[in-house]
């Protein structure tokens, strides 16, 4: 009779154990399914990249530039190694848009502009699942260090999973084509403002020359000969030195 509360506790805490670590197996298969997005979002961007590579190359020819080498994900690899991945090609991007700075041509070209309109298509992926991949890691790491679920992630050996970094670097990178239509457009506002300028000062100008000639034809009826000379070399002579 005294070991029956024993052995109802130790049934409670077994099934309690096994209901714990279910929901724990549970959001380890979220991460590893929402991680796949990832990694498929990553075989694609590598892709792009090493397209863009060998256009960037074509280019740079003469040039004993030396890309980093464009490492592929190794399939079911840890956070620690998708993390690796995504900062070496955002490496090797940096130096494809450091040469293109160099390179007009390439820069305006129609195949890397393209290439350019895929990355950035890519990046906003790859973010995305970043996002959600980070959201059930945190999920699960508020689990492991809460109790008593911690005790259940103990015996399991679990612990705190890793999250994919941010990609700062692409947030303060703008591409070139972007910082040349950003200031081709300021030039362009500042062209059409001059322009707006100009053309409101030689109206004015004109329209003084009028009045100027209003005044000499009806100083000619008042003035002498020597006073209209006078009002209309003092005149015509301000006017033209405006102009």
């Amino acid at each position: 009779m005294v070991f029956i509360p024993i052995i109802v506790l130790a049934v409670v805490v077994f099934f309690w154990f096994i209901g714990q670590s279910n929901k724990l197996n549970r959001y380890v298969v979220s991460i590893e399914e929402s991680k796949k997005t990832v990694d498929i979002t990553l075989v694609k961007r590598y892709d792009t990249i090493s397209e863009m590579l060998k256009v960037a190359k074509a280019y740079a020819k003469h040039e004993e530039k030396v890309f980093t080498e464009l490492v592929g994900l190794r399939q079911g690899g840890s956070m620690k190694d998708t993390n690796q991945v995504i900062a070496n090609q955002n490496d090797v991007l940096s130096q494809i848009h450091a040469v293109a700075e160099n390179y007009p041509d390439l820069l305006s070209s129609q195949q890397f502009l393209a290439l350019q309109k895929e990355i950035a298509s890519e990046n906003e992926d790859l973010a995305a699942a970043k996002r959600i991949v980070n959201s059930n890691v945190r999920v699960i790491n508020q689990e492991i260090v809460s109790f008593p679920t911690s005790l259940a992630a103990s015996l399991k050996g679990m612990s705190k999973f890793e999250f994919l970094e941010e990609d700062l670097q692409g947030k303060r990178f703008e591409g070139p084509e972007l910082r040349y239509l950003i200031e081709n457009f300021f030039v362009n506002i500042i062209s059409h403002q001059y322009c707006m300028v100009k053309s409101v000062a030689l109206a004015v100008i004109l329209q003084l020359r009028q009045l100027f000639r209003k005044a000499i034809i009806y100083a000619k009826k008042q003035y002498s000969f020597f006073g209209i000379a006078a009002i209309y070399y003092c005149s015509f002579s301000k006017i033209s030195a405006i102009v």
